[in-house]
């Protein structure tokens, strides 16, 4: 996410929103849509950001658009009655709904794909975390963010770096936009 836009985060909405409704308890809250309570706090604290799934039932939950959510748009609503119906809309990617432009999404649209392939390729070691972080040269919990999907904490060129350090070769492939 932009980060620029200062306190305005997806984070601090979805915290805004949880502490309007009766100062709901974070463990509430996520029984309520589905995920753990270590993932919404994450999501609260823009360490990490909800999924789709997630982002729906969150919408639904609080009775609001999605759009408020990602980019507090409008005024939250009142609750359920009062929201607008929602008009469909389609995305390549996530990181194209959630994103303010296409090249900030492409951007996270390549570092989650290097998280996702990295994960992968630590787990086929075998190893425990202390192990692999050595054998990468990270610190234990910088590996726990790798493994956790903390996508906010790795640069572009920190997970290419993470990749040869793997013994991984990164190959980047340009193909037309889609219309």
């Amino acid at each position: 996410m932009n980060e620029a836009l200062g306190k305005e985060t997806v984070g601090n909405r979805l915290r805004a929103l949880r502490q309007r409704d009766h100062r709901l308890t974070q463990q509430a809250v996520a029984e309520a849509v589905g995920v753990s309570r270590a993932h919404l706090a994450r999501i609260e604290t823009s360490d990490s950001l909800p999924g789709r799934e997630a982002l729906a039932a969150l919408a639904d939950y609080y009775g609001v658009a999605i759009d408020y959510i990602l980019n507090g748009a409008t005024e939250p609503p009142a609750g359920p009655a009062s929201q607008a119906p929602i008009r469909p809309q389609r995305f390549a990617s996530v990181w194209d709904a959630l994103e303010e432009t296409p090249e900030d999404a492409a951007n996270m649209r390549l570092r989650s794909e290097l998280m996702i392939a990295l994960a992968a390729i630590i787990e086929t070691w075998g190893l425990t975390q202390a192990q692999a972080s050595r054998r990468l040269g990270i610190t234990q919990p910088r590996l726990n963010d790798l493994l956790r999907g903390r996508i906010s904490r790795f640069s572009l060129d920190a997970l290419i770096g993470l990749a040869e350090r793997a013994g991984q070769s990164v190959r980047l492939e340009l193909a037309p936009a889609a219309a």
